[in-house]
């Protein structure tokens, strides 16, 4: 219903289809429109470069573009829930579980956005508990968590290497308490990307937990590096 709901208030569609399988071992679920385009619906909203831009902003989580009625946490934790979780639109593939990316979203897709998600019926997940895990409480303080995959800022052949990359990076990161960098497929960043996330931005706000994954050798030695300055 959420991604239903999204469909229907903010891609400016004619037609939204939606099919339901079930198969052995797992239930999949399509919702499909003929709207503007999800990617290019956060591009304009924010005002990025182009589509590719927005797919890390829809990655972060808690974006929305109407905020006065949504919180922006619908796609993110509905991706979360599911074992399986791709959007195809505008020629891109957003998927948090799947790195072959090129493969997940099937056949190529005209106008519009595709939803796709599959779910385990010998699924372990526990709806309270990935709740818990992102959007709990500490000492009734609320938290709010993210995991943002940087493997996406690479998808225009770029290394990460510039002060203006890892700011694009931390638009937005104000709204999270927890950040968790997912260094996956990244086997290198420079000085500049390491120090304004790891010692600029994270001096500036103490109250914002900076965590890294999957770090290659050298990432893990750059963030050591700059954290030490």
């Amino acid at each position: 219903m959420e991604i239903t709901n999204n469909a229907i208030e903010h891609s400016g569609a004619k037609k939204i289809q939606i099919q339901a399988q079930k198969s052995i071992g797992k239930i999949r679920i399509t919702i499909q429109d003929d709207g503007i385009g999800i990617f290019k619906k956060i591009k304009d909203s924010l005002g990025l470069q182009n589509e590719k831009q927005a797919v890390i902003e829809l990655s972060k989580g808690k974006f929305t573009s109407s905020p006065e009625k949504h919180s922006g946490e619908g796609i993110f934790f509905s991706s979360k829930l599911c074992d399986k979780f791709f959007i195809l639109s505008d020629g891109l593939i957003f998927s948090p579980q799947q790195i072959d990316t090129q493969t997940a979203g099937g056949e190529e897709l005209g106008k519009g956005t595709k939803v796709t998600f599959e779910i385990n019926l010998d699924t372990k997940k526990v709806a309270k508990e990935i709740f818990d895990e992102y959007a709990g409480f500490d000492y009734d303080k609320p938290k709010f968590k993210t995991v943002v995959q940087l493997r996406f800022m690479q998808q225009e052949g770029l290394t990460l290497t510039s002060r203006s990359q890892a700011r694009r990076l931390l638009t937005r990161m104000e709204k999270f308490t927890t950040v968790v960098l997912d260094f996956q497929e990244v086997n290198f960043i420079g000085q500049a990307f390491a120090d304004e996330i790891f010692r600029v931005y994270a001096k500036k706000h103490p109250a914002i937990k900076f965590q890294s994954t999957n770090e290659s050798p050298q990432v893990r030695a750059m963030i050591a590096h700059v954290e030490a300055q």
